[in-house]
Formats: structure tokens, sequence, C-alpha cells
């Protein structure tokens, strides 16, 4: 087909942009089609998976923080299911088995595609594994045709190359996150877009339903990351329409299609975000167990090299890294897009995603924290990083961009003339190998560049498949509703249990159809109860009394819980502090049925879901469709990415000139990546991964290689320190240290010890910066690995975040670290008698953001002689602590003692403490003017007389022992020199 130039091209252009009618284009619409019918590069796209599914064979499952939890979660799921119920919302056997509303709150597709699997006979772990594999396809070839649509087939491989080998989804999918929803979410993030994408250029009831349909399997997978890829995907669909068609018709449709893909997915979201506040997961809970500003990446990380994982390291470190060589990719779609920026949708939709990765950094990133805590329900997520699924769906359509640095942009109609087009198929000849090579060049170098994290560090683990077993795995790891913050448990129970009879009895192996929920020990003396029948979500029993008693169910109160005795509607009384049911019996014989049942609000959804659906089923069948859709599916064809910018029609870019050898030479370019990919997937499994230890590291025994700081030292012959790591030796006051201690058990133990890291004053010990891990593990990331599941074989890497507090003074203190109990605060000491902390080395706390008057809750204003001011004070609830806060107007010359004194209603002292400021940690001499100074002072007043006192305090010099002249605010002088603080009184004992 010849370029089309001046006016009568550009008003072809315009022809063709709707319909192919010149019988050449009808050729080219079925060459086209046949094309796409044997898409060589959805095959390479499909080999891409293969690489994150082979890792997969093996038995058991990944030796991931989650996989357990999911494995267990798709068995409860399937135990959920009844016959009287669409749809289960009540987990009957989760959290000891008192049972939780899991299912109004957890999304239920990814325990839904592993059923089919078992159904079929597989075991449940091989379920599990085919349904990851299936997320992997996902993965691939989503983002292939994504970024096809746009930018061809090349750039589409490429950019399937990137997504699927991203880091971040290596990470998740086998090292250790193990959080299969997530996976599933960002591995639809891309069929989203394509699809809309396809609605926004070309519209049509398919594409309606199909958009709807895959929104809201994202948000049936993860109900956070449907949160935040809506708004892209309809920024994206209308940044598409404006540059493409701009008919309001078509607005509509996308409208149409993102309301429905809401609406036949409200009887999961609409409850599960309403109904969300009478549970524990709560934001305030999540800030205050699980905090954010723990989770929040740095640009070293996000920049990090690939590094061979330690063989001897349980835990080792996997950056949330980008990835060099996407790194690269990216950098040069961003020239290649620059050299095609005559042509709108390149520019506009590479902006588009470049803003979306570059948007979705910054979120990873401290300086995002205000957005988090002020921005509703993004706190929720926990981790900010989970953000990373939405930068790589940018990432990798701006490295498919770098496709187009291969090929010259072509003219634009109407601007260049047809000057230039036998040089233009000439130079197209030319770069032709170029051009060809380079999609097979970027997805080996991306493979590569990934490559040490393809094979897991830890071994597959193996789990029992019976409700026996979850039973026993959720007592052992007290993960209370197969979460960590038990986050699911309704909000009246105040005391979270750590067992209950029920679990107990599972455990042992009873079957689940013989355990009662009713509580024996509620029935009177003489009662009989009889079990009638049971389901997931409900229980009848035959009951027996000679006196009225309150039946008391070992199942947790949620709305929805209702009653009825004797086929009449009976009360159910929430028991206080435990959250369980009791329901009021009267004397005589009864029949009493409880069962979970809808709430009005879950009605309503659960009504807007089945009209939606109906909708979309009366959509996909009718008739109309079918009849215009043949015309829509050819332009498709024969309008492909790789060819609209080229025919003048300025859409989509292509990268080939208007000769008809381009598609041929780029099918045999893609089926020469299919051919070498195959070969390095049949090479990689049969040479490469039997010697997998070629990608790892192998630390020597009692070692850790590459340690900045190694040590060996021995914790009262449990645990050997075997060094450190610290970012650096000065922090600034409110900055954050990065401390990783290396652990290793020297014998197995039953105990989780915590670790703990302080900045400790070197004249008193005090402590002025703490952090304490629950685990040791990867706070990041929240990679927990409990001391009593520690193999003496293998260390730990412990990672600490230690927040130097604006307070802290300017000086240098000794960072210490060490072990204790938490059941009983005891550290563990060390073997050779010098204590129970280890000193790594000294850290200098420099000047920084530092405390501020307007920080101080109990301000006061006092002089005290020429220099120094009184300006707050904080007294501890227990009474044990008082913190002075002082600020020095100009230099301090002389040295000062601190006095704090108890006086009576007589005036009298009966109480004091005299020393410096700070125990002499910072002197005067050495405060900066304008300087907030915290100076903590002991109280020790137990053996007081019962009475009325008051707490004053001043200042004298040192030398002369003759105290500082005190002034108020208005320059008054203040009666005896000292500062009346606050009045105490203590009480009779």
């Amino acid at each position: 087909m010849t370029a089309l130039t001046g006016e009568a091209g550009a008003a072809a252009g315009e022809r063709h942009t709707l319909y192919p009618t010149h019988p050449h284009e009808m050729q080219v619409t079925r060459t086209a089609r046949r094309r796409h019918m044997l898409d060589p590069g959805l095959v390479a796209a499909a080999l891409l998976a293969v690489f994150v599914i082979q890792p997969l064979w093996q038995p058991g499952l990944p030796g991931t923080a989650d996989a357990p939890i999911h494995l267990y979660r798709t068995l409860e799921f399937a135990a959920s299911l009844t016959s009287d119920s669409v749809y289960p919302r009540w987990a009957p056997h989760l959290a000891y088995g008192y049972g939780v509303p899991y299912w109004i709150f957890v999304p239920p597709l990814p325990y839904v595609l592993p059923l089919p699997f078992w159904v079929l006979g597989l075991s449940l772990t091989a379920s599990l594994k085919a349904s990851v594999v299936l997320m992997a396809l996902l993965y691939s070839t989503g983002a292939y045709l994504f970024v096809r649509d746009h930018l061809g087939r090349p750039a589409g491989v490429v950019a399937a190359a990137t997504y699927t080998l991203a880091p971040f989804a290596l990470r998740e999918v086998l090292l250790y996150g193990g959080n299969y929803p997530q996976y599933l979410a960002i591995g639809l993030f891309p069929w989203v877009l394509w699809s809309a994408g396809r609605l926004a250029r070309g519209g049509g009831r398919g594409n309606i339903v199909l958009t709807a349909l895959l929104l809201g399997a994202v948000v049936l997978s993860h109900l956070f990351h449907a949160l935040v890829l809506t708004p892209v995907a309809i920024g994206y669909s209308v940044l598409v329409w404006l540059v493409m068609s701009r008919e309001v018709r078509r607005l509509a449709a996308i409208a149409l299609s993102f309301a429905l893909g809401l609406a036949w997915t409200a009887f999961f979201w609409l409850p599960a975000l309403l109904e969300r506040e009478w549970t524990h997961a709560v934001e305030e809970r999540y800030l205050s167990v699980s905090p954010l500003t723990l989770r929040f990446l740095d640009a070293r990380e996000l920049l990090a090299l690939p590094q061979p994982l330690d063989a001897a390291c349980a835990n080792p470190w996997v950056p949330f890294a980008l990835g060099p060589v996407t790194l690269l990719l990216v950098g040069l779609g961003v020239l290649a897009s620059v050299r095609w920026r005559r042509h709108r949708q390149i520019v506009a939709v590479s902006a588009f995603y470049f803003i979306v990765a570059a948007a979705g950094v910054f979120m990873t990133l401290p300086q995002s924290q205000w957005l988090w805590l002020n921005v509703p329900l993004l706190a929720v997520a926990e981790f900010p990083w989970r953000l990373l699924g939405l930068v790589n769906v940018g990432l990798a359509f701006m490295a498919g961009a770098a496709c187009l640095g291969a090929s010259s942009p072509p003219s634009v109609p109407g601007r260049d003339g047809d000057a230039g087009v036998s040089a233009g198929v000439i130079q197209h000849r030319m770069i032709g190998v170029v051009r060809g090579a380079f999609p097979l060049l970027a997805t080996i170098a991306v493979w590569l560049g990934v490559a040490v994290y393809l094979y897991p560090p830890r071994p597959f683990d193996h789990y029992g498949e019976r409700l026996a077993d979850l039973a026993r795995y959720e007592l052992t790891t007290r993960t209370i509703g197969l979460t960590t913050l038990g986050e699911y448990v309704p909000r009246w129970v105040d005391r979270m249990p750590t067992s209950s009879p029920l679990a107990e009895a599972l455990a042992q192996g009873t079957p689940p159809d013989d355990l009662t929920k009713l509580d024996p020990d509620s029935l009177p003396a003489g009662a009989r109860a009889v079990h009638v029948s049971r389901t997931a979500a409900s229980d009848t029993y035959e009951l027996e009394s000679s006196q009225p008693f309150q039946a008391r169910l070992r199942t947790f109160y949620f709305p929805g819980w209702q009653a009825e005795l004797d086929g009449s509607p009976a009360p159910i009384v929430v028991e206080p502090s435990t959250g369980l049911i009791t329901v009021p019996v009267p004397a005589g014989t009864h029949t009493l049925r409880v069962w979970f049942g809808n709430t009005p609000l879950r009605t309503v959804a659960d009504a807007v879901s089945a009209i939606a659906i109906a909708a979309l089923v009366l959509a996909s069948l009718w008739r109309g469709w079918r009849r215009i859709s043949p015309r829509r599916r050819r332009l498709a064809a024969a309008a492909p990415p790789v060819r609209l910018a080229c025919e003048g029609r300025e859409e989509i870019p292509s990268s080939y000139s208007s000769d008809h050898e381009a598609p041929l030479a780029e099918t045999w370019s893609l089926g020469a990546l299919v051919a070498v990919l195959s070969l390095v997937v049949v090479v990689k499994g049969l040479v490469i991964d039997p010697h997998m230890d070629w990608f790892r590291r192998h630390s020597p025994p009692g070692q850790v290689s590459d340690v900045q700081h190694p040590l060996r030292i021995d914790l009262d012959g449990r645990f050997w320190l075997l060094g450190y790591d610290l970012d650096r030796g000065t922090v600034a006051q409110g900055d954050t240290l990065r401390v990783v201690l290396y652990w290793q058990a020297q014998q197995r133990t039953s105990t989780n010890y915590r670790p703990f890291v302080h900045l400790d004053a070197p004249n008193d010990q005090r402590t002025w910066a703490i952090s304490d891990n629950y685990h040791p593990g990867d706070a990041t990331a929240q990679i927990e690995l409990p001391t009593g599941t520690w193999d003496p074989g293998r260390y730990v890497r412990d990672e600490h975040q230690l927040t130097v507090p604006v307070y802290v003074p300017p000086v240098a203190f000794n960072l210490r670290a060490g072990l204790y109990d938490p059941r009983t605060g005891v550290r563990i000491p060390l073997a050779d008698g010098s204590g129970d902390t280890v000193m790594l080395q000294t850290v200098r706390v420099t000047h920084g953001r530092g405390l501020t008057v307007q920080d101080l809750a109990n301000r006061v204003d006092f002089r005290l002689g020429d220099a120094i001011w009184l300006r707050g004070y904080e007294l501890n609830p227990s009474g044990r602590e008082l913190l002075l806060y002082w600020q020095a107007e100009r230099s301090v010359t002389a040295d000062v003692v601190v006095f704090v004194h108890l006086l009576d209603d007589q005036n009298r002292r009966v109480w004091g403490s005299d020393a410096p400021p700070l125990g002499g940690l910072y002197p005067p001499t050495e405060w900066l003017p304008g300087e907030v100074v915290t100076d903590p002072r002991a109280l020790h007043w137990s053996d007081l007389a019962p009475g009325e006192y008051v707490l004053v305090t001043g200042m004298y010099e040192a030398e002369s022992q003759v105290r500082l002249p005190v002034f108020d605010a208005s320059g008054a002088p203040v009666r005896d020199n000292v500062v009346r603080l606050v009045p105490l009184a203590i009480p009779p004992r």
C-alpha cells in the first residue's frame, strides 16, 4: 500500500479510521487476521511465563511467608460453601473454631481458581500451584496484548518480559511474599487496560462486557489493587478516547463498562468497605500494630543491582528493586517516544504511563507519608511497596517503547509530503536486521538480569490438606483467622483468644461434623441438648431443660447472625468481652436454630450484583452485537497498532514502512524469538537448573559473607551474633538508621525471643532510641522468622529501622543489640559474663530537624539567668519521669546544675534531685542558640507520706552554688527563684 500524502491522504486516512473499504485494504485485513490467529508474539509471551513456572515443578509449596495461609484459605473456602447460598460469607473453622465473617472481607477469586483442579483429582497443593501457573500466564500474555495494541508485537514481547520477570513479581511468587491474591490482581492489570483501550478505540458491546468482567476480576482478587487500578484505567480510557475518538457514545460506553464492573461485584466490595467498622480491620489498628512508616522504601533499594542469594541464609535480602535492565529499556523508551513526538498517541500514552510509574515510585518513598496517613483507606494497605505492581505496568509500557528506537518515525501526512518514500523503504530494509534482533536481545537481557531470583533460596514446604491441619496451623502460628493481626475478628471480641476446645478437638482429628458449637457448660444440671443438623453457617439443636438458661454458642457474633426458637425469632445477646453468641432459652423442650444471614446492606449489594450480571449476560447474547461485532473485529485486524501511523492515521505507531515485506519480516523475527526462547527454556531446565548453585552464594559455616562488621558473639550458648551492617555512623535528629543483625541459633529452642537495637547514652546507659522487632526478619516487608523456627544450620538476617527522635541530643551514643524473652522481659546474657547486650559501635547524632517550641504539649515561659529559658515540661503518667525542655537564647558560658524538688504544703523540701542537664551528657555550654533540649529527670518518691505536694525546678551555678534568677514571660522576677510546675497529690495507701 502506497503512502498517503497531502489532503487526499488525510481524507483517506480519516475515511479508513472506522472501517476498511478499499479492496487492497480488505486483503490486508484477511492477512492480518491470519497473522493474529497464529501470533508468534503471543507464543513468545507465554514462553516467558515458563521461567516463573519451572521452579514450581518440584513437590510442595514455595517456602514463602503466605503460601500456607492461602493453601488453608482455599481449604476453608471450600468448606464454607453451602447448598443454600450462592456465596459464602462465614468461615466456620477459623479463629480457633469460633468463626469469622471472612468472606465478607477476603476476596474469593484466588480461592475459587484452585477448586476445579481439586475437583479433577489433584491435591490441594498441586491445585493451588496450578492456579499460580495460570496467574503467571496472565502476567505475560496480558502485558503482551496491552502493549501490542499500542506499540506493535515486538514491543509487546519486551513488555511481557519486563512485566513477568519484574523483581517484585518474582519476589512475590517465588521468594518471600507468597501473596497470591496480590499476584493475581497485578497479573490482571494489563488485561483490564488492554480491554479498556480496545473499548476506547473501537467501542462495541463485547468490549463493554469484557472490560466489566476483567475489572470485576481484579476487585474479587485484591480490593486495594482494585482501588488503585480503577482510576488509572479510567484515566487511560479517557485519554485514548480524547486522542482517537471524542464520540460521546463511546465515552458513555467507557463509563458503562466501569459501572458494570463495579456493579456486578457489589456483593463483595460494598459490604467489605461499609461493614469493616464492625471488625478490628480499622486504620487505627493497622497504624498501631503494623505501622506503615516502617514499610517505605528508599532510592537505594529501588535501584539495587541483582545479587546472588546466600544459600546459608534463611532469609537472604531480596530488594524491592525495579531492575537495572528494565530501567535501561525505560530510558531507551523515553528517547524513542521523543523521536516519535509528532504522533500524538505515542506521546500521550507514553507520557501517561511514565507519570503512572513515577507517581507509583513516589508513593513507595517516605516523602509520601502524608498522603498515606490522610487519604481514606490507604493506611489499611499496610505496605506502600504494594504500588510497585502499578509501577511495573508503566515501566513495562515504556520498556516496550524502546523497540520504537529501532525504527525511524514515519512521516505524518500533510506535513512532509511524499518525499523520501523510497529512502524510507531502503532505510527500513537496512535496519531490518537490527529491528528484528532488538526484541530478542532485550528479552534475553531482562531474563539474565533477574536469573538469580528464579531459584528460591528456601526449600519447598509440605503441608497437610485437612481441616485438622488447618486447626493445627492456626494454633501453632497463632495466626488467628489466618491473619497476622486478627483484623477480621468482630469488634465485640475485646480479648483475642489463643485457643479453644473446638480447635483443640479438630486438631486432634475429631471430624468437623461431630463438633458442636453449643457450650455444654452453659446447660443447667439435668438439661439435654441434641445437635440435630449443621452447615457452615447454621446449627440446629433440640434442647430440654427444667429451668430457663442462657444457651452459649462458641461462635463470634457479627451482624447477620439470627436465632429462632421453635420457629419464632429469638433475641441474641452478645457476651461481653468474649463476643460470643448467647440466646435465652425458657424451660421446657425447644428447637433452637441459629444461622448467619444477610443484613439489609448485603441484600441490596446482592440485588445490585444480580441485576448487573443479568445485564452482562444479555449484552453478551444480544444478536445485534453479533451482527456489528465482525466489522469492528475486521477493523482491529486491518489496522493493527503496527500500521496505522505509517498509513497516515496517526492513531498508533508502527515499526514499519508501508511495504508488504514488513509484516512477514516481523513474523519471521518473532518466530526466531520463539525458537530461541524455547531453546533457552529447555537448556535452563535440563542443564542449568540441576546446577542452581551457580546462581547462589555460600557463606562458610558460622560466618556471613560480605558483612560490614563481622562478629562472633556467644549469647549464653544459645545464639551467635555473627555481625551487623550499618548504613552510616552518623544520623541526624529525626532520621532513621538502618541496622541489619545476623543471628544464628546454636541449638533449637521453643521460645520466641525478640531482638532489639538501642541507642544508649554512654554516661548512664539510658536508652534514647529503640527498635524492637516482634520477631527477627525483614521489617520493610514484615517477613518474620520466630526464633522457635530457626534451623541451627542457617543464619537469619534481622533488619531494624532505628528512628532517632527529634529530642535526642546531638552527641555520641552507644549502639547496642541483644535478645530478650517477651514473656519475662529478661535478656539473654553474654557467654563471657560481660552483660546482656552487645556493644556494636558508637553512633553520633547530629543536629537535624530537632524539637521546636511548637511541638511541646505543656508550654511555659520562664527565663533563668540571662541566657536559658524553660519552655515546657512533661510528667510521665506513671509519675516516675519528668521531662524538662530548655532553650538557650544565646551561648552559655558557665556550667549549671538543675534541681527538681518536691515541696509539701509548708513549702518544705521533702524530696529532691540535683544533677547537670542530661546528667552531663550534653552540657549547656555546647547548646546552640534557639535549640530546644530535652532533659529527662528520674523521680523516686515511693516512700512519701500521703498529702499535697508541688513539683518545682530551677538552676544554680555549679561552681558558686548560687541559684540563677528566674523571670516569668513578662520579665517579672519569680519568688525563691524556682519554677512551680505542677501540684501532686499522693493518696493514702
